[in-house]
């Protein structure tokens, strides 16, 4: 039994050795880790893919392990009380509420960034809205909806701030703000107009471009502040990167062991090329971080400390200014007070309305002459009586009327103000109409206004036996009118046919013109060539097969010429309407060739400055019409010029999406007193066999319907061979892909 006892007693001890080695076995493990904070200012994912190169980086030259600890700031804060972390890095802001929290002595090192290719160690805001925006400055985002991964962010947030606090802005108080958690979702907001501004930090917006998250074009920057050593976009002033600081509790060895390795840390290493990591620096002045700490009265600097008079003065100018207002306005009042209850009773006594008030239990408390008199009683009658069971306590049909059912009893429960018709009763029983208007009195009663309205029913009863003999007489009007109208649609259908018969007709006799001149050369040729033949036939000259092969080709060569104006005649006059893709120049180019013979019988120069790569989205035939108006418009210009050189030009350009068509002359121009009337339909200062007046009227339909563009003109001038002259510049302007599909040019003409 003694052998027994000895053995559970040093069992016993075994097991208090063995509990004892267990927890310094355990201790001196938890002293193996160093425990690294990051504020993850990217989200969780991405900001430990960030860091964790730099962590297996640390690992690499300690021989404790590194722990990276991704962490918000309220995760971040909570670890340093619990004394749970060693090493943290986080934006320059929240180190200030660390470093106030648990008395740091400072930063050990500061972030140097890559950006782009050059060592970074400061970090700024950007301000951006989409492309389309109307905001251009800081002032016109007051009232507006604004996107920020949070309120802590320092480039996320506070630096933007400070920037409207500088312009006596408060971002907070004149702006609804909606949080993203990170900072790529608040400008995908602004793209999908979910908000009207972003708040991101640098680099964001570059890293979304290089990734092809985001078009450049879908968005512009705000406020932007130019910095040649800063290789990213900003909108704000630039603050130190984000600080690595060690906690007062963490072991100083291994403190030394971390900075010398970030120290060390080299730009050009896998570890650096994986986190984005240029490197770290000696800790830089987060004095300028301080000063907007404190301006915008952040965390940990909310109290204000002493307040002087300026202080006072420059923080509440507007309130004291109302203070003493307010005080002036009472003082006023106090000496008003006697005019104005004066001046009350006299108001009531005169006014031209009954007025009386009741207190919350519908006690008549006060009533003026004017409703005494409309009622037929005595002053000593009502004050005091209940009102409703005096003079409203039963209808017209002398049903009994409830009090919980008057808009009086009501408005003085729920001081809802009412309007409406109501009946009172005289002192003799009578009824009379009138119009009733009911305000609660603060907390007390109600005040109640209201008129004899005796003549306006009977003049209301009069109008409704009128009404109804006019409604009669209306609605046989309609009938007749629906019948009128109907027959101005079709006649107005058939001048605008007759319209565009007429239009199409004077094209067809200008194209006859100019066929009949096309056709003179060609025909004279083959004539000639014929008539050669013929000749050496009659006087027996021998003809070769060489000469008559040169006169059967010059008769194919000048037919073919003839058959090509027939097809580019017969294109003009189909009137075909297919909308389809065109080139401009073509299509110029074989309205040219129509008019080419009638301008050269004219002695006119046609001079084409074509931009052969715009393509149209339209109607060709439509748009030759037009063309050809204009240019036989000039060409009649020059009939009634006696000059010495004419020309016409006709110029094609693109600017973006906006197409040009100029065609230009030098006939002289156009009188000032007529331009607003020279597009007018059926006005010419031609004469009558000349012109139908419908020319340039028919131009504009086409432009504005086909091509939904738009036609006008200018006067010119011009030096030609060393002469002076005066012309005309029709411009015609239309967006490539903004065509208006119409099946029929005057569908719309009113």
């Amino acid at each position: 039994m003694r052998m027994s006892g000895q053995v559970f007693r040093n069992m016993k001890k075994l097991r208090i050795y063995f509990f004892v080695i267990l927890f310094f076995s355990i201790s001196l493990y938890a002293k193996e880790s160093i425990h690294f904070g990051v504020f993850a200012y990217l989200g969780y994912e991405k900001t430990k893919e960030k860091y964790a190169p730099l962590i297996e980086y640390l690992n690499t030259k300690l021989d404790k392990k590194v722990v990276l600890e991704v962490l918000t700031q309220q995760e971040m804060d909570n670890k340093i009380k619990n004394k749970e972390l060693d090493i943290a890095t986080t934006n320059p802001t929240h180190f200030l509420v660390v470093r106030h929290n648990t008395h740091l002595s400072g930063a050990i090192a500061t972030l140097i960034e890559n950006g782009n290719g050059i060592a970074v160690n400061s970090l700024g805001g950007i301000i951006l809205v989409r492309k389309d925006s109307p905001i251009h400055t800081l002032k016109d985002i007051k009232n507006k909806k604004i996107a920020t991964p949070s309120l802590k962010h320092m480039g996320g947030f506070r630096a933007q701030v400070y920037e409207f606090y500088k312009n006596n802005q408060n971002v907070l108080k004149e702006n609804e703000i909606v949080i993203t958690q990170i900072h790529q979702e608040a400008i995908k907001k602004v793209v999908a107009k979910e908000v009207d501004v972003a708040f991101v930090r640098d680099g964001i917006f570059e890293k979304m471009l290089v990734n092809n998250i985001l078009n450049p074009d879908d968005v512009k920057i705000i406020n932007e502040q130019k910095d040649s050593t800063h290789p990213f976009k900003i909108s704000t002033a630039l603050y130190p990167e984000w600080p690595v600081f060690a906690l007062p509790y963490a072991d100083k060895e291994d403190v030394k062991k971390v900075l010398s390795a970030l120290l060390a840390f080299d730009s050009n290493s896998s570890y650096a090329q994986k986190s984005g990591i240029y490197g770290y620096d000696l800790p830089a002045d987060y004095l300028v971080v301080e000063e907007l700490a404190r301006a915008l009265r952040l965390p940990p600097y909310e109290s204000i400390g002493l307040i002087n008079h300026e202080d006072i003065w420059k923080q509440h100018k507007e309130d004291l200014i109302f203070v003493v207002f307010l005080l002036g306005m009472i003082v006023l009042y106090v000496i008003r007070t006697k005019k104005q209850n004066i001046f009350v009773d006299s108001l009531l006594s005169n006014i031209g309305d009954g007025v009386y008030g009741i207190d919350k239990d519908g006690i008549c408390i006060w009533i003026n002459q004017k409703a005494l008199d409309m009622l037929g009683f005595r002053r000593d009658e009502v004050i005091g009586f209940h009102q409703h069971y005096k003079f409203h306590h039963h209808t017209i049909e002398h049903k009994e009327y409830k009090e919980e059912d008057c808009p009086i009893y009501k408005t003085a429960k729920d001081k809802q103000t009412r309007n409406c018709m109501e009946y009172f009763i005289r002192k003799d029983g009578t009824f009379f109409p009138v119009s009733l208007t009911v305000a609660a009195a603060n907390n007390y009663g109600a005040i109640i206004v209201f008129r004899d309205i005796t003549e306006a029913k009977n003049y209301e009863t009069k109008l409704e036996y009128e009404v109804s003999q006019k409604t009669e007489e209306l609605q046989q009007l309609n009938l007749n009118l629906e019948n009128k109208i109907f027959e101005a649609i079709e006649q107005n259908k058939k001048q605008q046919a007759l319209l565009e018969q007429q239009s199409r007709l004077a094209a067809l006799g200008e194209m006859i013109g100019n066929i009949a001149h096309q056709w003179r050369q060609p025909l004279s040729v083959i004539t000639t060539a014929i008539s050669g033949m013929k000749v050496k036939q009659e006087f027996g000259i021998p003809i070769t097969e060489e000469s008559m092969t040169e006169v059967t080709d010059t008769i194919i060569n000048h037919a073919n010429y003839l058959s090509k104006t027939i097809d580019d005649f017969r294109d003009f006059i189909k009137n075909d309407n297919t909308q389809e893709i065109f080139n401009l120049s073509k299509v110029i180019n074989d309205t040219a060739n129509l008019l080419n013979a009638t301008l050269n019988s004219n002695q006119i120069e046609l001079i084409l400055e074509l931009d052969d790569t715009i393509m149209c989205d339209g109607y060709p035939s439509q748009f030759s019409q037009a063309l050809m108006n204009i240019v036989n418009n000039a060409k009649d210009a020059f009939t009634e010029k006696n000059q010495e050189y004419k020309q016409i030009i006709i110029m094609t350009l693109q600017d973006a999406n906006l197409i040009r068509i100029e065609v230009t002359d030098n006939a002289g121009g156009i009188p000032e007193e007529l331009k607003s009337k020279i597009f007018d339909p059926y006005f010419t200062t031609k004469h009558q066999s000349q012109g139908t007046g419908l020319g340039l009227y028919i131009c504009v339909n086409i432009i504005q319907k086909y091509f939904n563009g738009k036609i006008s003109l200018e006067n010119v001038d011009a030096i030609i061979e060393d002469n002076f002259y005066k012309g005309t510049k029709f411009i015609i302007e239309f967006e490539a892909n903004q065509v208006n599909h119409k099946s029929h040019l005057f569908d719309n003409i009113k």
